[in-house]
């Protein structure tokens, strides 16, 4: 709901703004609330409540440029070396990370038991103890994280990734 903030004309005595209290004559009044109202239309100022997206208040929070985050664009890994690594094994999937989890979670035979690349692959993109622990806290949009946080977030409550595809 906007606010409105009208500044009001003042005209220097104490008086009511009327026209002398006499009731009739009509000119003065009329012209001093026509005068009134077009000031108040060319004075009042229109304040709109921006409503901010989890990207803005995201980006804001850390420092992000323009103060928006674009889609899988926020980062914890320090290691880029590990990290676009990692990207590239996962990209090469062509699969979403939610889908790798369910494969995995169920162990299944066409994907991990058939294929030794695909398991290799996997167990290169693993997240260790550490990569877990910079994910866990994180309670916004999951879209909005990077590739390799987007995998570790997705399957961070899976129960022995590692040994799974070991």
């Amino acid at each position: 709901e906007p606010q409105r903030t009208v500044i009001e004309p003042h005209n220097g005595n104490n008086d009511d703004g009327g026209d002398g209290g006499d009731g009739g004559g009509g000119g003065v009044g009329s012209l001093e609330s026509l005068l009134l109202s077009e000031v108040e239309s060319t004075f009042t100022v229109v304040v709109k409540k921006k409503v901010v997206s989890e990207a803005a208040r995201v980006g804001a929070a850390v420092g992000a440029i323009g103060g928006v985050l674009k889609k899988g664009s926020l980062t914890f890994i320090a290691d880029k070396t590990r990290f676009n690594n990692i990207a590239i094994k996962l990209k090469q999937f062509r699969l979403p990370h939610s889908e790798l989890r369910r494969l995995v979670v169920t162990v299944d035979d066409d994907f991990i038991l058939n294929n030794s690349d695909h398991v290799e692959s996997l167990l290169a993109c693993a997240p260790n103890g550490e990569d877990l622990e910079s994910v866990a806290p994180y309670d916004g949009d999951p879209e909005l994280l990077a590739t390799c946080e987007h995998f570790f977030y997705v399957v961070q409550n899976v129960p022995f990734f590692r040994r799974r595809l070991e």
